[in-house]
């Protein structure tokens, strides 16, 4: 059927039947691609290798659901790295020319690079990746995670290509469709971007994310009412991602309504009181209630306390306490105090700072 594209086609690597069966059921969890899908995917998957611990593609694909779970919040990425790690690992060992394996593993030692200060990591591995499409044009993943970094790196047409390659193998797979409205929207294509993931949705309805970037397209056209309906289709889809509810109550707080906003609070501190965006979403009730010293308070503390930056809660934090000061009258003071948390802060000629502290002060400064 794939004619001259790929001639080494291999079978699914056990003889257990119930090990395989327990496989597809966690691709079907996986391709929706939400809080309750992965941790449902995450169990069959090692219930499967459980039956049978040498199911190489099971170990493949539970790699990539710690990669997907790194992605939505679920896990870390000093949880998810070392996983993604051990398990591709011991596929390379039997599988040393596995190409999804190991663009697989490169993105995520890269994600962790990248996150920890090191912005040219990704343009170093954009030939690595591209190689690995060509040894196996018939694979989707390093297509998929090229794709990603040529979108990062601002190469939209080129990542573009890529997704077209992907799509001619795989023309029905949500997935391709919802990276394909990712790289449009980034690209400010938002008729494209919005056509690739109501697409998306045809052929999984159950995702949450792709209403959640739909919700962020109609923000950036200005279609608030249409952005909170999306917000509200996600959390129907998804009702234990306590993210998607904090992102609605920080919504609602900047246009206000306080008291609506704290609805949604009330579920997101029920459910994941110490989380990042739980943090985020505070202090962004505080910012909208004109409490002015609690907020720099608490801005503080999510400084100080190194909080990641998902949904950018630590850029947040940083502008808020650096535009503020320097309001205030206290600029030099405030740099010094960036500078005792993120050495060579306020140094342009210093080295490598995260990522977060690097968006902060290129925007702030």
């Amino acid at each position: 059927l794939l004619g001259a594209r790929d001639k080494n086609i291999e079978g699914i690597a056990t003889k257990d039947v119930s090990a395989y069966d327990l496989y597809l059921q966690a691709l079907t969890e996986k391709a929706k691609w939400s809080y309750g899908s992965l941790q449902t995917a995450e169990g069959l998957l090692k219930d499967a290798l459980s039956r049978d611990p040498d199911f190489l593609d099971a170990k493949t694909e539970l790699a990539r659901n710690y990669m997907d779970q790194m992605l939505t919040g679920l896990a870390s990425i000093d949880e998810a790295v070392p996983a993604v790690e051990a398990l591709a690992g011991q596929v390379l060992v039997k599988r040393p020319a596995d190409a999804r394996t190991m663009a697989i593993l490169i993105w995520a030692r890269d994600y962790r690079t990248f996150f920890a200060g090191d912005l040219g990591v990704l343009a170093t591995s954009v030939d690595t990746l591209r190689d690995l499409t060509v040894a196996a044009p018939g694979e989707l993943e390093p297509k998929l995670v090229l794709a990603r970094y040529l979108s990062l790196l601002r190469r939209d047409d080129e990542a573009l290509l890529q997704l077209q390659d992907a799509h001619e193998l795989d023309p029905r797979n949500p997935k391709i469709y919802f990276a394909m409205g990712d790289v449009n929207s980034r690209s400010r294509d938002f008729e494209a971007a919005r056509e690739a993931l109501l697409r998306s949705l045809e052929l999984e309805p159950e995702q949450p994310n792709a209403h959640a970037m739909l919700a962020e397209i109609a923000g950036a056209t200005g279609d608030g009412v249409e952005g909170l309906r999306q917000e509200l289709l996600a959390i129907k889809v998804d009702p234990e991602d306590h993210e998607i509810p904090a992102v609605v109550a920080q919504f609602l707080y900047q246009l206000g309504l306080i008291e609506e906003g704290d609805r949604f609070r009330a579920r997101v501190r029920a459910v994941a009181p110490t989380s990042e965006i739980a943090r985020q979403m505070e202090l962004m009730r505080s910012i909208n209630a004109d409490e002015e010293d609690a907020s720099l308070a608490l801005a503080r503390r999510i400084i100080e306390e190194n909080v990641a930056n998902r949904h950018g809660g630590w850029v947040t934090a940083a502008e808020y306490l650096l535009w503020t000061e320097t309001r205030r009258g206290n600029a030099q003071a405030v740099l010094d105090y960036f500078d005792s948390q993120v050495p060579g802060f306020s140094n342009f000629d210093a080295p490598s700072i995260p990522q977060k502290a690097l968006a902060a002060r290129t925007r702030a400064l």
